[in-house]
């Protein structure tokens, strides 16, 4: 198993800070984790641009996982919940949407 994943330097840390912030502005837009996943990798590629697709995609997620253990709250902050967005009783059938919820 490996052990925690850390920022190593200072310029992974910025390189993180800049997937996350567009992340978590997807979280809040309600996009499906899979869009601020891309959201977060474009931000990077678009910072960093000599940074290979492939990696940018390891930090986003790398960035993910660290923030979601040392910082979830500030990752959280002001992201509706699911069950705001389906009635508790969904199930799995169909497609119940509230309206305003057009990005879901």
């Amino acid at each position: 198993m490996s052990g925690p994943i850390l920022p190593k330097t200072e310029g992974i840390l910025a390189v993180w800070r800049v997937g996350l912030v567009a992340y978590r502005d997807a979280l809040r837009r309600e996009c499906h984790r899979h869009k601020c996943y891309d959201a977060g990798e474009a931000a990077i590629r678009e910072a960093y641009p000599d940074l290979p697709r492939k990696e940018a995609s390891v930090h986003i997620v790398n960035a993910v996982v660290w923030a979601s253990i040392h910082h979830l709250e500030w990752l959280r902050n002001g992201v509706p919940r699911r069950e705001w967005i389906w009635p508790p009783d969904h199930r799995g059938v169909g497609r119940h949407r509230n309206p305003g919820y057009e990005d879901v």
